[in-house]
This record gives C-alpha cells, sequence and structure tokens, in this order.
C-alpha cells in the first residue's frame, strides 16, 4: 500500500516482532484459574461453604490472605452444588495476596483468555492469548 492509506492486508502489517514475545512456558499471567474439589459439607465439622473453599483455595496456592468479594460470595453455595463441589476459581495472585474473582461450577481451567491493548497516538494494537 502506499504511504499515508489504509490497507486490508492485516498480514503485512507487523507492529510487533513476534520473536520479542514470551514463549507460552514463560507467561506469568496475573490472573490464573485452577480447578478446586470442595469437600461436601457435614454437620459434624460446622464449616460453612466459605469455611471449606477458602481452606482448599489454602491448600492449594501460597497465599497468606485470600480474599473474595460480594457477588463472588454470593453465588458460592449454588455454585458449590452444582457438580459435587467441583469448582474452577479465578484468581488474582499476588506475593501473598490472592483475590478470588470469579467460582465456576466444573473444570473450566482451560477456558482462561487475556488481551493487552495499546493505545498509541496514531495506532491502536491489540493481542489476544488463550
Amino acid at each position: 500500500s502506499a504511504e499515508g492509506k489504509f490497507t486490508a492486508d492485516y498480514e503485512s502489517i507487523k507492529l510487533v516482532d513476534h520473536e520479542l514475545l514470551p514463549t507460552p512456558s514463560q507467561y506469568d499471567p496475573l490472573a490464573a484459574k485452577l480447578t478446586l474439589n470442595i469437600p461436601e459439607a457435614k454437620p459434624e465439622d460446622g464449616q460453612s461453604d466459605m469455611d471449606r473453599l477458602t481452606r482448599t483455595i489454602y491448600q492449594n496456592v501460597n497465599a497468606k490472605v485470600v480474599g473474595i468479594n460480594l457477588s463472588t460470595i454470593q453465588t458460592v453455595a449454588d455454585i458449590l452444588r452444582f457438580d459435587n463441589g467441583r469448582v474452577t476459581v479465578t484468581m488474582e495472585n499476588d506475593t501473598d495476596i490472592c483475590e478470588l474473582i470469579d467460582i465456576e461450577a466444573g473444570d473450566h481451567s482451560e477456558k482462561n483468555y487475556g488481551i493487552a491493548i495499546d493505545v498509541g497516538t496514531t495506532t491502536l494494537a491489540d493481542y489476544r492469548l488463550s
């Protein structure tokens, strides 16, 4: 295409040298998904759904604090009973703090997507990752 004109040939435009991007084994995403099996509630143990969920998270991640927002807390009871306690949690991992972003019934750990957007002065670039 002539300089200064738009083109529909997206393959000819290389804004990012793909050799500079990390390989999948080098990714360190801020959010991660983890499938957990939450033990069934028993009257004699006296643990709430939240107690059983957070205890299982602590057993599987290296965090000193697990934070859970209110909208996620409101869904825990139904989700734990949907697939016999098998859940996928989406977590934001920091050094010592694990923030639970979402909880889903069943195993959805393979469905983890990300996007990076660079808004420049004259261009907009995005990179989608699964």
